[in-house]
């Protein structure tokens, strides 16, 4: 495989260190650049998340084929690699305790940002953090390396960027300590009332400034090595956004979503301020009961109109929730992305597609952002989007990735209600808080 120019110096980034972190846009060959990076007869451990496990046996066995891959897929068997050999296991499955490594283990920890953990993480993902970053510092501490790759190092709030970039050990050289990064987003404690069920209890929120100072971006382009396609592939067809406004709330509905609104006006004067301020925590009394009700309801809407679009070509749809999912996949020649299906049938179903064999795909955000290719397609419809930017942004990359050979035209699907049209802005604001952080 012949490798783009900006490949090459990925690869070599890595080669040169023992800690690094490759964030490049998704859909640039992270996985590739990894590969070539790797030592003739070395050792290498990736971890990465389940969906992704097949994509690095494949490209091993078709990049490097002086490395014998080995995919485990349960936490007993276990184990590190041999000379010549790649590793391959899933952040659920890692061990709570591990013999030590042999010397020169390189642990790749893929899709990095599934790996964050402290006071901002919950359950699973404190988990994964604490395994993951006790086996990188076993291998550090036996001469090993850690290259860790994310094109979202930052999914949604400032402390996932911390997490990160401490699994690499590099958060100190780019911010120094804990204190300094808060100071860098004017990060503010304040104890606050949210109902629970019935009852108002009191809690600790840290609130983090809307605009980081320009040190937050300058730390870390200083110690991690970011590209995005306009740089490096300015002839790959971009992307355009379009909202379609539709007419669709029933009455349950808009009940929903004028409680949710009656609660954001108390909560500050401002719903957009409000929202912007709860998002990653307590969710005001019955909002995701009305983004699930709502998004059920753009279905119809949708179905217009794919009728309008799969003639003119394939077409690929993405939900926060399952039920818009199950609706469209009864479409004729259509197929679906979901949790719980098997690596088996996931596979067939996104090599149909790409066959031309299936008119459209209907995923879930939380199935289909990582890991796979959907180049065959063209359009793509957001039916509700998640509640963290950067989920949103590696789902159209599913799309809009080397492969591509046209430019590619997202459309959102927005109900006739300002709660819906609320959530879109509000996602923007915090995308436009990333960006100043890491870039583009």
């Amino acid at each position: 495989m012949k490798l783009y120019p900006f490949q090459k110096v990925g690869a070599l980034y890595l080669e040169m260190r023992e800690r690094a972190l490759l964030a490049d846009q998704q859909g640039l060959g992270k996985t590739v650049q990894g590969l070539h990076a790797l030592e003739h007869g070395g050792r290498a451990l990736v971890i990465c998340p389940r969906i992704v496990r097949p994509v690095w046996v494949d490209h091993c066995q078709r990049l490097r084929p002086d490395y014998h891959v080995t995919e485990i897929k349960v936490r007993a068997k276990f184990r590190w690699p041999e000379p010549y050999e790649l590793v391959v296991v899933n952040y659920d499955i890692l061990p709570d305790r591990v013999a030590a490594p042999p010397p020169h283990v390189t642990v790749i920890p893929d899709e990095a940002h599934y790996a964050k953990a402290g006071p901002y993480s919950q359950g699973g993902s404190s988990q994964r953090g604490e395994k993951t970053r006790d086996l990188v510092g076993l291998c550090l501490k036996n001469g090993g390396r850690v290259w860790a790759m994310t094109g979202t190092p930052q999914p949604n709030e400032p402390p996932d960027l911390w997490y990160v970039m401490k699994l690499v050990r590099l958060e100190k050289s780019a911010w120094g300590d804990w204190q300094d990064f808060r100071r860098m987003y004017n990060a503010v404690d304040r104890r606050i009332t949210v109902r629970r069920g019935k009852r108002s209890v009191e809690i600790d929120r840290t609130f983090w400034g809307r605009t980081p100072h320009p040190d937050v971006r300058r730390g870390f382009q200083r110690v991690a090595l970011r590209r995005t396609r306009k740089q490096v592939l300015p002839e790959l067809p971009g992307k355009q956004w379009r909202t379609l406004r539709v007419p669709c709330m029933n009455r349950e509905a808009t009940i929903l979503a004028d409680n949710v609104m009656i609660a954001l006006r108390r909560a500050n004067l401002d719903p957009d301020m409000a929202l912007l301020r709860l998002v990653g925590g307590p969710e005001p009394p019955g909002m995701s009961a009305a983004r699930r009700l709502i998004s059920g309801l753009k279905v119809r809407a949708c179905c217009d109109l794919l009728d309008v679009m799969e003639p003119q070509g394939q077409v690929v749809v993405f939900s926060a929730h399952r039920a818009p999912v199950e609706a469209l996949s009864t479409r004729p020649r259509w197929g679906a992305l979901m949790g719980g299906m098997s690596e088996e049938v996931r596979e067939q179903v996104i090599a149909d597609f790409q066959a031309g064999k299936l008119n459209g795909i209907a995923a879930t955000i939380g199935s289909a952002r990582e890991g796979i290719t959907l180049t065959a397609a063209h359009e793509v419809i957001f039916v509700d989007r998640a509640w963290v930017p950067k989920y949103n942004e590696q789902a159209e990359d599913r799309v809009c990735r080397i492969g591509q050979n046209m430019g590619v035209t997202i459309t959102d699907i927005v109900a006739d209600h300002e709660f819906d049209e609320i959530l879109i802005r509000v996602l923007k604001v915090k995308q436009e808080r990333i960006t100043a952080g890491i870039g583009e």
